[in-house]
């Protein structure tokens, strides 16, 4: 099992999730086979749920090509768990389990299920790998071992109702992720989120999954998922999902939107969706793996304009699931990102591809060092569509330089370069001014008074700060108001007025906020 979760790159970003490695392990103990269907491409949340279902009740019943591998007694087991009243209980338990996501309730009590018309008995004979009875007093409860089970059952339920229902099922998605009432819609699962006025705050997860389940069922088999969209069913989304990107989205209700697509894994959707997304902005919002594939997933037909991924957490392996995404944009942010050489050399690579369309690349605030640098630098050498390049505090030293004016020389279309925030003596300062003297067109910023708008902009940076310096993280934002201190230096050699000024403002504000930093931090305590 650890051999498949290392190995197979489709599935480490499930296996991250505690509750999908137990599905994960469940799914190849249960059988050698479904290793094949695991380690394929897709594999989303959806689909991993539905061949967890799969391991549990379709494996080894009597007449399939499995059941030659159980034991006599595990077959005698199998002959007691009728398929068919399975499914049809568990359509049961997501009708009441989409019930209970709406008003906020988790115990399965018995007038419940009463009025849903399901066994107490048949859920502890046949459910008891999914749902735990709790007995007291003569009375017994079931609750779901997780409550991410209970949003898959209640999509599972959802999705089987509407999926060849395209005006119903577009009325549910208007409902669950925009928040827009249907008008005297007879849409039973719209009447019945109508009762819940704060339905919409809890349904990011179920909505997802609800995606990834309108193929699940399709073709005969419940369990599995192959069998496309009907045509009606294929349109209707397309064009849902047009009319979101049109509206004044939020950060993260384009993450939401990336993640349904991604579930859903309809090409021909995804073709026709993936052109309209034109920008990125993810800026402070910490990426999982599962959102980077989605991401990923979501932009395979789309020509980026700009993609901002500041502060998201990437780290390295992000920057590996991103290469394509990067090279087909034009305006890239991926600073504060925890990146090192690693990263260094797959934005070296991607450089120095032909087809590379990044006109503006910033990767500031990162580990690259002075060996990332002369990788960045000898990419260069051979590009000729990056204009704008921004490597500041990236711990660049003199050895950084080394290679500089070399490679630059053989550059026609880099414009501007920012280094503020590294350590150069004299001997990586004469480097950086040879690169001037044989590139007289390139702006090289080595301080930020050295250029006035940088100014400008890091002192309206700041004044933001004193508000909102509680949104990021406390670790980052006293490193990064250190490292401006330090590279801003003493004003008394500066002698433009306006510039002397604005820097005096940038260090008041910044004292300012490391005082918010230490009283914050005295009052955890």
């Amino acid at each position: 099992m650890y051999q498949h979760f290392t190995e197979k790159e489709t599935i480490t970003y499930l296996a991250c999730n505690p509750l999908n490695s137990y599905m994960l392990c469940n799914i190849l103990k249960t059988c050698k086979d479904y290793s094949e269907g695991v380690t394929a491409v897709p594999v989303t949340q959806s689909k991993l749920f539905s061949l967890f279902f799969d391991s549990l009740f379709s494996h080894g019943t009597p007449g399939t090509d499995q059941s030659h591998k159980l034991s006599a007694t595990d077959l005698e087991k199998c002959k007691d768990r009728p398929h068919d009243k399975i499914v049809e209980t568990i359509l049961k338990v997501g009708k009441l389990s989409y019930h209970y996501l709406l008003s906020g309730k988790h115990n399965m009590v018995e007038k419940d299920l009463i009025a849903f018309d399901i066994n107490p008995t048949f859920l502890s004979s046949h459910l008891s790998n999914l749902i735990l009875e709790k007995k007291w007093d003569n009375r017994s409860s079931f609750e779901f071992y997780h409550a991410m089970i209970m949003e898959q059952v209640a999509a599972w339920y959802c999705a089987d109702l509407v999926r060849d229902k395209a005006e119903e099922l577009i009325e549910c998605l208007d409902l669950w992720c925009l928040g827009k009432v249907p008008q005297n819609s007879k849409n039973p699962l719209c009447i019945e989120a109508a009762k819940w006025p704060e339905h919409k705050k809890n349904l990011f997860s179920f909505t997802k999954m609800f995606m990834g389940f309108l193929t699940a069922g399709r073709g005969g088999n419940f369990w599995k998922s192959a069998a496309p969209l009907s045509d009606s069913t294929s349109q209707a989304l397309v064009r849902w999902f047009r009319d979101w990107l049109c509206t004044d989205i939020k950060q993260s209700e384009l993450l939401n939107l990336m993640h349904c697509l991604f579930e859903l894994h309809d090409n021909k959707v995804t073709e026709e969706v993936s052109p309209h997304i034109k920008r990125i902005d993810f800026y402070n919002i910490s990426l999982s793996l599962l959102d980077i594939a989605a991401l990923c997933y979501s932009l395979r037909h789309s020509q980026v304009e700009k993609m901002d991924l500041r502060l998201c957490d990437l780290k390295d392996q992000g920057i590996r699931q991103l290469e394509e995404v990067i090279a087909k944009c034009k305006s890239v942010s991926i600073s504060s990102n925890k990146l090192t050489e690693e990263s260094a050399r797959i934005i070296s690579n991607i450089l120095q591809e032909p087809s590379c369309a990044l006109e503006r690349l910033s990767i500031g605030t990162n580990h690259l060092h002075s060996s990332g640098a002369q990788m960045i630098w000898k990419a260069l050498e051979k590009n000729q569509r990056l204009k704008c390049l921004y490597l500041y505090d990236n711990g660049i030293t003199d050895k950084g330089t080394e290679i500089m004016p070399e490679c630059l020389k053989h550059n026609k279309t880099l414009e501007v370069l920012h280094l503020c925030g590294n350590t150069f003596s004299d001997c990586g300062q004469r480097n950086i001014q040879r690169v001037k003297e044989l590139r007289a067109d390139l702006k090289i910023v080595v301080k930020i008074a050295d250029d006035e708008e940088l100014v400008d902009r890091v002192e309206n940076e700041v004044t933001q700060l004193i508000s909102d310096f509680g949104q990021y993280d406390r670790e980052w934002l006293t490193n990064i108001l250190r490292t401006i201190l330090r590279d801003l230096g003493d004003e008394i050699s500066i002698t433009n007025t306006r510039t002397e000024t604005k820097i005096g403002n940038i260090k008041q504000g910044i004292q300012i906020v490391q005082r918010k930093l230490k009283w914050d931090a005295i009052a955890e305590l």
